[in-house]
């Protein structure tokens, strides 16, 4: 049931925001694995192995988010961006 809320509420701000940002991509499945990662994640308390690195959960969503647009900089930013904040 929160699967569905959490893509509704980003797939409701992906619509609204294509007014701002309509050259960029805003909705698509990798922004709804950021926001199932976050809701992980927010429900753990310690550290997870990202990459090789022990990173607090509270931070671990985001250090990925830095991570892909490293490695791919074609990725939606805004998109996986839009998957956490939702």
């Amino acid at each position: 049931m929160l699967i569905l809320i959490y893509s509704s509420i980003f797939v409701l701000a992906g619509s609204v925001l294509e007014r701002q940002f309509g050259s960029h991509c805003a909705i698509g499945f990798s922004g709804v694995l950021f926001a199932l990662k976050y809701f992980i994640y927010s429900t753990k308390n310690g550290n997870v192995n990202i990459h090789g690195l022990s990173v607090a959960t509270r931070y671990a969503t985001w250090l990925e988010l830095v991570v892909v647009q490293v490695f791919s900089p074609n990725s939606s930013w805004f998109g996986h961006l839009c998957g956490i904040g939702a």
